[in-house]
């Protein structure tokens, strides 16, 4: 099939948008009869037939032979794909007998062909030749949204509702149905919004103004214009239409970064709407957006009771229960998913999880070797080469890796990284370097990758590219708390660069106020600096979030140095056995005793 696209919009979809088919292909074998042609492709909306021949003899304008052998043969064309021989063939008959039905039939060819300039031409002739025909008009309205044109679309599109024998808010959906995906972003706001401004007290109008919105992911003027829907629904409409207007609004939240306002609301009317099996499971994904899972549990358990073939609901709970290690429950919703064709290999991929997580890697080989969907097969082959690795069969799991078909920069990047793990797992830190910077070669700005080579750097003290590697994560993300702490510390432990690790580290602090490890870090600047009451400080609440032995030693040293040698004595007296493994806590008052330094 014809993959070619028209401004990013997939002409398969301009054609199911635009209401033309083009199937249901007959038999070459039509009779010819008294220079009658029955068409040679039968259309959802038949261009001939009877009644052209009827307006044909009306209109006094007989096609002879010729003309019918070209009509002919352009379905012959058609029903050999090959669309623009055959537009070709039948748009100059269409505009030589101005013909309403041979430019609708010129139209339906022109959306085959995947060239923008033959749409816009026959959509042009077809609401020419057809003033009265209001499916031309809409083919227009929307051919000119296209271009951008605004004020033509309006004109073309109330053109359209006026011969339509639809209601308003029927004409009105059906453009916001025709218009979302097909219309650049721009251009379908603008000519909805236009359609508000007309016709402000119409509640269709909004909600068609929400429809484009949702294509277009702008969540803020959606639901704005699905609250005036709301408002201006007459009662007589509202239980007909507020199962749409929710069902709309739920897609909202979903994409909104404030799931807890979604749950409020979707509850509301789940309230007296609990059938709504749609509505109960996007609710039940917002509650896991916003981290409650055991009430998202429960509602994806109601809606199995009800629906026990809720195949997305039954394999969102499994996913719970896995993340919740209640392996039993997530085992059997997983199996039942097996039932289904379409879940196999997403139910097989999450079995393999549940079993490597178990270390019942006979079960969990089994489980992935199922797995041949593209989706899950890399990921499936990754965890198959990490169930080697973790059987201390490392060369398995590289010669698993290496057998993987690779079609994409990002398939590519997986297996790298993969490669670059095992190796710094052996302790084969500059060879796992490499394939980070292979990995790297083909996604530079992959802040995961970074950080992980980053550690590489300072492991094989490299310390020069490990502080590059630090400023250029930074220059991605300024609010990755545990890059800024990073080099803070860094720069502290190295003394150098001093001002600017205070001012890294109380950025890292004011984004993860209680991470321990960022308050050690800042209380051991101020101890490098010899501010020991704010070393202190820092450190002892770093000490009280986490009994961590490195904060430990600075608390230590911070004590003494301050003069309160006791204090020191007391805390290593009350917590070194909690660190009898290590050596450094074992004898640092012995060395502080001896020479004073650490």
């Amino acid at each position: 099939m014809n993959t070619a696209r028209f401004r990013g919009v997939p002409f398969a979809v301009l054609t199911v948008l635009l209401g033309v088919s083009l199937n249901g292909c007959v038999s070459t074998a039509d009779k010819v009869q008294n220079q009658t042609v029955e068409p040679a492709v039968s259309f959802k909306y038949p261009a001939y037939g009877a009644e052209f021949h009827e307006r044909a003899a009306a209109q006094q304008s007989a096609l002879d032979a010729t003309t019918m052998f070209e009509i002919l043969a352009a379905e012959m064309l058609v029903q050999k794909q090959q669309y623009q021989q055959a537009y070709e063939l039948i748009y100059p008959l269409a505009k030589a007998k101005s013909d309403a039905g041979l430019a609708k039939r010129a139209f339906e060819v022109s959306m085959a062909t995947y060239d923008e300039n033959s749409i816009k031409q026959a959509a042009q002739l077809w609401k020419t030749v057809a003033p009265e025909e209001p499916k031309a008009w809409r083919a227009a309205f929307q051919m000119s949204l296209r271009d951008g044109l605004i004020e033509q679309a309006l004109q073309e599109w109330h053109e359209y509702h006026k011969l339509s024998e639809n209601r308003l808010q029927e004409s009105l959906m059906i453009a916001a149905n025709k218009v979302s995906g097909s219309v650049p972003e721009a251009a379908g706001l603008a000519f909805f919004q236009r359609l508000v401004a007309q016709y402000p007290k119409q509640w269709a109008a909004h909600f068609s103004l929400a429809m484009v919105a949702s294509t277009y992911q702008q969540v803020g003027v959606g639901l704005q214009a699905l609250d005036k829907a709301q408002q201006l629904m007459p009662e007589a409409e509202r239980q007909e239409s507020e199962s749409i207007v929710y069902n709309l609004m739920s897609k909202f939240y979903l994409l909104s970064d404030d799931p807890q306002t979604g749950i409020k609301k979707l509850t509301a009317y789940l309230k007296d709407n609990p059938a709504n099996l749609l509505i109960q499971e996007r609710l039940a994904r917002l509650q896991v957006r916003a981290g409650l899972y055991d009430e998202a549990k429960k509602r994806y358990q109601s809606i199995i009771e009800i629906e026990p073939q809720a195949w997305t609901s039954r394999l969102s709970l499994a996913l719970i229960e896995l993340e919740q290690d209640d392996y039993i429950a997530a085992e059997q919703n997983l199996l039942f998913l097996l039932h289904n064709q379409a879940y196999k290999a997403v139910a097989y991929y999450y079995l393999g999880i549940l079993y490597q997580q178990k270390k019942d890697y006979l079960q969990a080989k089994q489980s992935f070797s199922q797995v041949d969907a593209a989706g899950y097969y890399i990921d499936a082959q990754l965890h198959l080469a990490e169930i080697a690795f973790a059987e201390d069969r490392a060369e398995d799991a590289y010669t698993i890796l290496n057998a993987i078909e690779l079609d994409s920069d990002d398939d590519k990047v997986k297996i790298l990284r993969a490669k670059a793990i095992f190796k710094k797992a052996q302790g084969h830190n500059f060879e796992a370097l490499e394939f980070y910077e292979q990995a790297l070669a083909i996604t530079p700005d992959n802040i995961d990758m970074l950080k992980a080579k980053s550690l590489l750097l300072y492991n094989t003290q490299q310390f020069e590219q490990y502080e590059t590697t630090l400023l250029q994560i930074i220059e991605l993300d300024n609010r990755d708390s545990d890059v800024l702490n990073a080099l803070g510390y860094y720069y502290v432990e190295n003394r150098i660069h001093l001002p600017k690790a205070k001012q890294l580290l109380e950025s890292a602090l004011a984004i993860a106020p209680q991470s321990f490890y960022i308050l050690d870090s800042l209380g051991w600047y101020y101890y490098q600096v010899t501010d020991y009451g704010n070393a202190i400080l820092y450190l002892k609440k770093a000490f009280q979030l986490a009994k961590d032995d490195e904060v430990f030693l600075h608390l230590v040293h911070a004590y003494w140095y301050s003069g309160q040698v006791n204090q020191a004595k007391s805390l290593w007296k009350k917590y070194h056995q909690q660190f009898s493994e290590n050596q450094r806590v074992q004898n640092i008052i012995n060395e502080l005793e001896t020479t004073g330094k650490p």
